[in-house]
């Protein structure tokens, strides 16, 4: 999906699982042509 310069990209996320301290979250990034980012993350809320 192109980005052209000046379009705006609009990022959300939502919380796809939560187990044992981590976290995953699906992440994408839209523009007025649509999804230009997908992505998933991990996030680790274990002590370090």
């Amino acid at each position: 999906m192109p980005w052209y310069a000046y379009d705006t990209v609009t990022f959300s996320g939502e919380v796809t699982a939560v187990n044992d301290g981590l976290i995953t979250v699906k992440v994408v990034g839209r523009n007025t042509l649509g999804d230009h980012v997908t992505a998933t993350v991990e996030l680790s809320m274990r002590d370090s």
